[in-house]
């Protein structure tokens, strides 16, 4: 039997390959920058379980003149918004919310009551993930800075409220691309330095751009509309329909926790959840309108009366 010498082309070809297996079986640090300047914090990431990448933890150019110009090329449909939010949040992230899409900081479930917990002059500012997409093509979700800045620029024209890029403020927000969770944020500014907001693909739709407004009203201190202390006159929970672990999600809050600035409840609210949240059986609902209305909530955007809420809190029109 003969034996041929490897040649040098399969020698590279086969080192390559071992090289290549390697990268996918490892784990790699990537250096996380805090809101301090001069320090880092290493933070190992297995592409492979938990399918992120570098680029999630890159930061993006702030949103451009264009991409906030309230341009969307998308008509946003009407319609019910059953199943479009709560179960696609992983259940072990739902143990750390406290109403399916919000990140608490110990006790401190609201924070609309508490002045310190606005921003200062109604000035947001943000750093972005580098890793939303631009452009439109297969498998790639459609121009997600679009819907990002869309939503954005909805702020901006009708409240008072900036978000602003982030320059060397120490309280911030960053909006990631998580892939692992859902859409969450924590109710107004934490105090503590940068804070997420969570918006992987399948918040950011041109067909419902109200799920990025609802987690940025979260941000700028608004908790959710079906847990006002008064829901009771104008909404039923129909309990038996949800989980006995999730129906702390449906509680309403006391008159000492929230601030409903002494406007209207809003069943049509970016901020109230659709009927058939959390739902053991989705064809029944788990809310509905004292006057019957299923179709609570919306994902296409503000209504009136959020606007007027928004620039309530942050005192707009004064002055």
């Amino acid at each position: 039997m003969m034996f041929h010498r490897p040649s040098l082309m399969t020698i590279l070809a086969v080192s390559f390959l071992c090289l290549w297996l390697g990268s996918k079986v490892s784990a790699s640090p990537i250096l996380l920058p805090t809101n301090e300047e001069d320090d880092h914090s290493i933070v190992p990431v297995d592409a492979v379980n938990q399918n992120v990448t570098i680029e999630d933890f890159e930061l993006g150019e702030p949103f451009n003149d264009d991409e906030l110009s309230g341009n969307i090329s998308s008509k946003v449909p009407s319609g019910s918004l059953s199943g479009k939010w709560s179960n696609r949040i992983r259940d072990e992230l739902l143990k750390k919310l406290a109403g399916g899409d919000i990140m608490t900081l110990d006790d401190n479930k609201n924070t609309v009551v508490d002045r310190n917990s606005l921003w200062p002059g109604a000035q947001v500012p943000y750093v972005i993930s580098a890793s939303y997409s631009t452009i439109t093509f297969r498998f790639i979700p459609p121009e997600q800075r679009r819907v990002l800045g869309y939503a954005i620029s909805e702020f901006h024209s009708k409240t008072c409220i900036r978000f602003v890029p982030r320059t060397t403020q120490r309280n911030y927000i960053y909006i990631r691309r998580d892939l692992n969770v859902g859409c969450w944020s924590y109710v107004g500014m934490n105090g503590n330095g940068p804070q997420d907001v969570s918006l992987p693909d399948y918040c950011v739709s041109y067909n419902y751009p109200g799920s990025v407004m609802h987690e940025l009203m979260h941000a700028i201190g608004f908790q959710h509309e079906h847990q006002r202390p008064d829901q009771q006159y104008y909404i039923t929970i129909n309990y038996p329909n949800i989980r006995p672990d999730n129906r702390q999600f449906f509680n309403p809050m006391k008159t000492t926790e929230v601030n409903t600035l002494g406007l209207p409840y809003d069943i049509k609210s970016v901020m109230h959840y659709p009927s058939s949240f959390m739902a053991n059986n989705p064809s029944i609902p788990t809310m509905m309108a004292r006057n019957g209305e299923l179709n609570l909530g919306n994902l296409k955007g503000f209504t009136q009366l959020d606007v007027q809420k928004i620039n309530k809190l942050y005192n707009c029109y004064s002055g």
